[in-house]
Formats: C-alpha cells, structure tokens, sequence
C-alpha cells in the first residue's frame, strides 16, 4: 500500500474513531468508559498494518486531548489502554499476514499486556492525578474493578475490528 493511501485511510479512520469519542454509545463500568474508540484504531492496525495502526492512534489521542472534557490524561489514558492491541496486533500482521491463528494468539498477549499495563497506570498515575488519591490509597482499589473493563473493550475493539475485516470485503476493497 502506497504511503498516500495509508495516510488518508489513516486519517479518516481516526476522523471516525473521534466521531465515536463524541457519540453516546457508551456504558460506564466505574469510572472507566466502555466505548467503541478503539475500534477504528485497532481496524488500522489490521487494514494496514503497524504504521497505520499507529498513525491513527497517535492522531487520534493528540485530538482527543485537545477536543474532549477528560484532556490530555484521558487521551493518554485511552492511547496507553490500546496501543498494545495495536502494536501486537500489528507485528504479527508483519510477520505472519492476516491469518487467524496468529492474530488470535496476538490479541490473547495483547489482552494481558493490556490489563497488566492499565493497573499499573491507573494505580501510580490516573488515581493519583484524577482523584488525588496517594498511591497507597490507590491499591487498595479492588483490582477487578480495572480489569474487567479494560478485558471488555479488548475483547469489543478486537471483535469488531476483526468483524469488519473478516466478515466484509473490507480488506479487498481497501487493497484493489
């Protein structure tokens, strides 16, 4: 794919994940929102592979720091949830192509690498800056509470990306 297309279709994939930042199809688990965001992101990275999985990541946060109510933490805190499943999903895509075993077996890595790096970020970083609680204070935060959410939109950002490429020719069309 030439680097045109994959800027354009970059950029409208982002157009449209920020689309959803503004789009009430959400439910809240706590303080964490449970939203389709993710899944242009994670369609990039599976459409065009690591750079344009990225791109459209990166593009997106820098937006949604600057347009959305939650600001830069909000945006870092949602590009930190996601980027795993994007970068993984994007390696293997490079080393294997766009076959399901592989694919399935990057997002089961991506899915811990997800939960294990958002209780990290969220006990020493969003707790301490969203609610000024100290860090000690912090983990004492029921754990589950962190990663059944962040399992949730792993497994709603994977599937519906999946889905798309997968189930429609959106991946033909997008490559003719």
């Amino acid at each position: 794919m030439n680097r045109t297309r994959l800027l354009v279709t970059a950029g409208m994939l982002g157009a449209l994940s920020l689309a959803l930042e503004f789009t009430p199809l959400f439910y809240k688990f706590g303080d964490i929102k449970i939203d389709l965001v993710g899944v242009p992101w994670v369609l990039a990275a599976l459409l065009l592979g690591l750079a344009g999985g990225v791109v459209t990541s990166v593009v997106t946060a820098l937006l949604m720091a600057l347009l959305t109510p939650t600001g830069w933490i909000g945006a870092l805190m949602k590009f930190l949830a996601t980027a795993p499943m994007v970068i993984i999903l994007g390696l293997v895509i490079r080393k294997f192509g766009v076959k399901l075993k592989p694919l399935l077996a990057g997002f089961a890595v991506a899915l811990v690498a997800r939960c294990a790096g958002m209780l990290f970020f969220n006990y020493y970083f969003a707790m301490p800056v969203f609610w000024n609680l100290p860090v000690e204070a912090a983990l004492q935060y029921p754990a589950a509470l962190l990663v059944i959410p962040n399992a949730a939109l792993s497994v709603i950002e994977f599937a519906g990306a999946y889905l798309l490429v997968f189930r429609t020719r959106l991946r033909e069309r997008l490559n003719a």
